[in-house]
């Protein structure tokens, strides 16, 4: 049943690719069938179409770790970390 919902809503993506919370919705989803792979590619998205999203920041890191790509997710968060350092500072 779930992966006919987020075969449904990856449908509505194609027709509207800017919707960020359905994407990020997508993503969550992805994550909890345990798709990791797919759900750090939607976060990514996200990421492009909307810089510095802190959900997709979160679920891409959470994606890499869970996919044992240590590196990759401690790099996320010290991008996180650097961007609230500098929020702070403004």
């Amino acid at each position: 049943m779930t992966n006919e919902i987020i075969k449904n809503l990856l449908e509505a993506l194609q027709v509207s690719p800017d919707n960020i919370p359905l994407r990020l919705q997508v993503a969550g989803m992805l994550m909890t069938e345990e798709n990791f792979d797919e759900a750090t590619k939607q976060y990514q998205e996200v990421l492009q179409r909307s810089y510095g999203n802190t959900k997709a920041q979160s679920g891409l890191a959470a994606g890499y770790y869970y996919q044992q790509k240590f590196s990759a997710a401690i790099i996320v968060y010290e991008q996180m970390k650097e961007s609230i350092a500098t929020a702070d500072e403004v």
